[in-house]
């Protein structure tokens, strides 16, 4: 694999991941989400995680690379979709979700709804939202404007009432405002509470 450079200033080199293969950016970006990137390490007193140079860096790439990059992350998806054993799930899937979020567009939307209807990650118990990879595939649901109807957000609801009703809300403001005020979400509400 080519060598990624960091500069004299500490910044990433962007003509040195510009320079990588497909395999090997693909390569790089799988280790980078797992965190397993040994290249460019994370300054975690600044917060920041593994995704997040990847987003950082993505708009200062040529075209082709933006587009090699969202190929990578697309098929990420569709593996994390259609085969949940393998490794996007925890906090590797959280953070291929985040990502998608900045660099996809709505090409990944069939195989969020496939990870969330039925809801392929739901854990009832989860301890917090950063944890809770449902709550990611829903949260990038709404980051990427896809309107889905008030059933689908009404059922992701009743699944786990106090930590979705923000996302939920969110979705159903994208379709229109009265959605998400409707008084049948508003039932489901004081059902709860």
């Amino acid at each position: 694999m080519n060598k990624i450079r960091i500069t004299e200033t500490g910044e990433v080199d962007v003509n040195s991941i510009e320079s990588l293969s497909y395999d090997e950016l693909k390569q790089w970006i799988k280790c980078r989400l797992l965190g397993k990137d040994i290249q460019i390490p994370d300054d975690f007193r600044q917060g920041d995680t593994p995704y997040y140079i990847i987003s950082l860096l993505y708009p200062k790439f040529n075209r082709y690379v933006r587009e090699d990059i969202h190929r990578i992350v697309l098929e990420f998806v569709r593996a994390m979709a259609r085969n949940p054993d393998l490794i996007w799930k925890e906090e590797a899937g959280h953070q291929l979700l985040l990502l998608a979020q900045s660099v996809c567009s709505k090409e990944i939307i069939s195989f969020l709804l496939e990870m969330a209807d039925p809801p392929r990650f739901f854990v009832a118990n989860a301890p917090s939202l950063a944890e809770d990879l449902h709550f990611r595939v829903l949260q990038t649901l709404v980051s990427l404007g896809h309107r889905s109807n008030q059933e689908f957000w009404a059922k992701q609801y009743r699944l786990a009432p106090e930590r979705y009703a923000k996302v939920v809300f969110n979705g159903l403001e994208l379709i229109s405002l009265e959605q998400a005020i409707a008084p049948s979400i508003i039932n489901l509400r004081v059902k709860t509470f």
